[in-house]
């Protein structure tokens, strides 16, 4: 494992370079770097950033070999800025700290992007609840899914798919680009925290480029899942922030339409019945109406493709490009 800490510096480039950006949660962080070492793929380095760097974190760093960076809690996106300009790998990989990566999931991207066609890769995330048992998923909640994926276009991890295949998202739990192809993209810092549609901001910005984005649903990410006790928290700045960061996202590309806001009314209803509380109504509307006046504030410094997302270049890649990696 060729690796980075501190002021050490290992003379042989490594092929991938893997960011974290964390709040730091020490469990967690601890599991995903763990699964690190068991990788089967074992050229890369590890570069986390962290809200802010204590004794605990350091020590943490050290042990696993890592180049530890802080990012003065300016937020997620801005991390993974932070961490894409340190790296040095011909693959740049990022990672949520929460997930744990199966023991073949580096093996796997690197295999896909022995397709010289494609520009990035994401795998599957497979979501585990505390005890890190995998949440089943109801057949009524794979077909909303499948029906979201038709409605978004080709998805990731929405799409029931065997063998890799090209899609229009990945997941930012676990996603990966060519180096080469990320010189002048960078994760928009203007979503808000906890952020949400980042991840799909990012991928959008490759594809408006013409290239090929590749889903894997055998490199797995077990990727710990606290919707649901983030939704129930009674916390109105979760709802906020979803709602804000998902209109910015759409109304800031042109993507939006009439069914977007139709689906947003509907969730807002949903998560008030759910929750039993009224005001989240109100302040999912909230969140929507902000995010829409942020992303039309946007719209006139965006130089990407204001395509929709079924129309950007790319999007429609044949299937006999990713046909001999599933050999």
């Amino acid at each position: 494992m060729q690796l980075r800490n501190g002021e050490l510096e290992v003379m042989n480039k490594p092929y991938l370079s893997l960011i974290v950006a964390t709040s730091f949660r020490p469990g967690h962080l601890e599991n995903l770097l763990e699964s690190l070492r068991r990788q089967s793929f074992t050229n890369f380095e590890v570069i986390l950033i962290c809200v802010k760097i204590d004794k605990c974190v350091k020590e943490i760093a050290e042990k696993h070999g890592a180049l530890l960076l802080e990012d003065q809690g300016l937020g997620r996106c801005h991390a993974r800025n932070l961490g894409k300009s340190e790296a040095r790998g011909e693959i740049v990989a990022f990672l949520d700290d929460d997930v744990i990566l199966g023991e073949d999931w580096l093996e796997r991207v690197v295999k896909d992007f022995e397709n010289p066609k494609i520009a990035g890769v994401g795998g599957l995330p497979v979501q585990v609840d505390r005890l890190g048992s995998p949440i089943s998923q109801s057949k009524s909640r794979l077909c909303l899914l499948d029906l979201l994926s038709k409605i978004e276009g080709k998805y990731s991890w929405t799409n029931r798919l065997k063998y890799t295949a090209a899609v229009d998202k990945l997941s930012g739990s676990n996603m990966a680009f060519r180096s080469e192809m990320l010189s002048n993209i960078w994760f928009d810092e203007d979503f808000y925290e906890p952020t949400i549609a980042e991840d799909y901001d990012f991928c959008l910005k490759i594809r408006s480029k013409g290239l090929i984005l590749a889903f894997d649903p055998r490199a797995r990410a077990y990727h710990y899942s606290n919707y649901f006790e983030r939704a129930f928290s009674k916390d109105d700045g979760f709802f906020f922030s979803r709602a804000d960061n998902e209109t910015y996202y759409e109304v800031k590309n042109n993507i939006y339409n009439i069914v977007f806001f139709s689906y947003q009314v509907f969730v807002a209803f949903f998560w008030s019945i759910m929750t039993n509380n009224p005001k989240v109504f109100f302040t999912y509307l909230k969140g929507v109406i902000r995010g829409a006046a942020r992303g039309k504030s946007r719209k006139k410094y965006q130089t990407l493709a204001n395509n929709r997302s079924t129309g950007v270049p790319g999007s429609t890649a044949s299937k006999d490009i990713l046909m001999a990696m599933n050999c």
